[in-house]
């Protein structure tokens, strides 16, 4: 895994239960510039981002090798989708929610995209 820094790894390594050598985690500035992986799931908060539809497309560009067959994957949040009206079922088809009354949406709906456009998915 690469995370921007290593405050967490630890708490990482126990969430998984990877206390050996099978977990590799690593800070973005320790990966080699031309490091490229077969899968990739990128999985971190839009807070951590200026521009975060931004920060997925440089991830797919700089890390994911579409050509060996893997996938890059977008966590997302179903909370793009607002809170549905009168007790209705929200699913993918429901209206997201108003990116301008909600800027966390319109980063949210902005990574997706971004993730589409790349050839990846969001989950």
């Amino acid at each position: 895994g690469i995370t921007k820094t290593t405050s967490k790894h630890e708490q990482i390594r126990s969430a998984v239960g990877a206390d050996d050598d099978r977990l590799q985690l690593l800070t973005s500035d320790d990966v080699s510039q031309d490091a490229k992986f077969k899968d990739v799931v990128f999985c971190a908060p839009p807070s951590g981002f200026d521009d975060y539809p931004a920060a997925v497309r440089n991830a797919i560009e700089q890390y994911w090798d579409k050509g060996l067959g893997g996938c890059f994957v977008f966590t997302s949040s179903g909370g793009i989708y607002g809170q549905g009206s009168d007790g209705e079922t929200v699913t993918e088809t429901s209206p997201t929610a108003d990116p301008v009354t909600n800027p966390r949406t319109a980063k949210l709906v902005g990574a997706e995209t971004a993730c589409r456009d790349g050839g990846g998915c969001a989950l």
